[in-house]
């Protein structure tokens, strides 16, 4: 009885609260927030990420996402796989032949939107002059995204065109790479399977 009669009033209470007008400064504070998008001093440079912290765990069979790479991402995906299929000097990404198409290939999927994350992620400034090695997630910047490639087709010809995609990444320096002896971490670091021939890793 105690507890419904302290229930009842609280709901009356909030009820009360609920229905009240704002007050004129919430108004004013809402009017502020609603219109922060026309300044560029409410515009966050590497926001694409922001508030997305990196999980790990694996993007399975990647392309199967509604939205390849970016969905994992939104998730916080620290891994992610693509399997790709090299036919007449292009990689296109599937689970089996049937499922490929003109459209969805390594480049498309996966290139150039993780190009595009990392441009966003580093961006250029006076106050950063250089390009710098960001990861894709902006709460963690340090945090490498580990891209599977799962070759399908011969590894002899595919992983050459496997590396010669990578080259956008790797001009830009967003590649992890390995002398033999060193290891340099990058925002991506690759990861051969399948029919990925060690010999020429």
């Amino acid at each position: 009885m105690r507890y419904s009669i302290l229930l009842s009033s609280l709901l009356l209470l909030l009820g009360t609260s609920l229905a009240s007008p704002l007050p004129d400064v919430s108004q004013t504070l809402q009017n502020i927030l609603k219109n922060t998008d026309k300044s560029k001093l409410y515009t966050y440079p590497t926001d694409l990420t922001r508030g997305i912290v990196p999980k790990p765990f694996h993007s399975h069979n990647d392309y199967w996402r509604d939205v390849p790479f970016y969905s994992a991402l939104s998730y916080g995906a620290v891994s992610t796989e693509a399997d790709v299929w090299l036919i007449n000097g292009t990689l296109y990404v599937g689970h089996e032949l049937g499922a490929l198409t003109d459209v969805r290939t390594f480049d498309s999927l996966y290139i150039q939107p993780i190009l595009d994350t990392l441009h966003r992620q580093n961006p250029v400034t006076k106050f950063s002059p250089k390009t710098t090695k960001n990861g894709v997630f902006d709460t963690s910047s340090g945090q490498t995204l580990y891209l599977f490639v799962d070759v399908k087709t011969d590894g002899t010809t595919t992983w050459p065109a496997v590396l010669s995609a990578l080259s956008p990444l790797q001009n830009a320096n967003y590649l992890t790479t390995h002398d033999g002896t060193t290891l340099d971490p990058g925002p991506v670091t690759v990861i051969g399977t399948g029919n990925t021939p060690l010999s020429l890793i």
